[in-house]
């Protein structure tokens, strides 16, 4: 039996299939969580139950007492890549919250587990869910960037290879501005992936993409 050989469209009882799964993305990601991994090795997973593309984790009460984080963030692992013998790619996300993960979702309802080549998670980005961004971003930004902003759309996310962004204004089809707290400002495209840094004054920059 092939290693990637695990996923099936019927929904089947002992969830084996998808705890497979689940437990082999996470072992690609084990340099940055290597805590989902260990508690899916425990048998943190006590039943999934799906609906249409996501996958809610109902848990082994033992074993989350031993994995969870009174203090941990509320977060999200994005753009785990699934790609098929074509090429083609799926794109996964993780949900985890104290510590525990909650629940898993894919952006097609529809896939073959026999045409499985490769997992990618060289391009992950995290998105965190916490009311503190706005306050550190009130800290970095002067009164006339700030007066440029939306609060509801700053949250913080962590991008391979460049730390941690402050979402501060989406563009257009996924892609958006941010910045580091270097105060460098970015745009990040979705299609394809890619994180281009941007001279000159915030201001300008954020008038530029609102028109």
């Amino acid at each position: 039996m092939s290693l990637f050989n695990f996923w099936k469209k019927e929904k089947r009882k002992d969830f084996s299939c998808e705890k497979g799964f689940l437990l082999i993305v996470c072992q690609k990601l084990y340099d940055r969580f290597p805590f989902l991994y260990e508690q899916l090795k425990a048998g943190i997973i006590d039943r999934i139950m799906i609906e249409d593309n996501r996958r809610k984790i109902q848990h082994n009460v033992d074993v989350l007492n031993q994995y969870e984080n009174k203090k941990g963030r509320y977060f999200a692992i994005e753009r785990i890549e699934i790609f098929d013998k074509q090429g083609n790619a799926m794109l996964m996300d993780i949900h985890v919250g104290y510590g525990i993960i909650i629940s898993y979702g894919l952006d097609s309802q529809v896939f073959d587990s026999d045409s499985i080549s490769n997992i990618v998670t060289q391009n992950v980005m995290v998105t965190y869910f916490d009311n503190d961004n706005m306050n550190h971003v009130m800290n970095l930004l002067t009164k006339e960037e700030l007066a440029k902003i939306n609060p509801a759309d700053v949250y913080e996310l962590e991008l391979t290879g460049h730390g941690t962004i402050y979402h501060l204004l989406d563009v257009a089809d996924g892609d958006f501005l941010g910045i580091d707290n270097n105060k460098n400002v970015y745009v990040v495209n979705h299609d394809p992936y890619r994180v281009n840094k941007l001279e000159g004054n915030l201001v300008e920059i954020l008038e530029d993409f609102e028109m």
